[in-house]
């Protein structure tokens, strides 16, 4: 599979997993924006770096998510004891 084809296919399914997310128009705007580059190495490049903006993007909701369990397993620990 070509490298741009394959970058494209990436990208959509990273635009899928973030379809309801705040970002979505932004990243939207910006997949459009890197697709319709001039050369196929700048369409390349663009959609490369809307990757990692993109993985960089969901390891901050994995984290948000995280921290958001913790909090709630500590809050059901301080009401079974009794404290919270």
């Amino acid at each position: 599979m070509h490298l741009s084809v394959a970058l494209h296919k990436l990208l959509r399914e990273y635009l899928m997993m973030f379809h309801y997310n705040e970002r979505r128009g932004v990243l939207e705007s910006a997949a459009l924006q890197a697709l319709a580059g001039d050369s196929v190495l700048e369409k390349e490049r663009q959609l490369s770096e809307m990757i990692l903006q993109l993985q960089m993007v969901r390891e901050q909701l994995l984290a948000q998510q995280e921290h958001a369990k913790i909090e709630e397993a500590c809050r059901y620990r301080c009401a079974a004891n009794g404290s919270g």
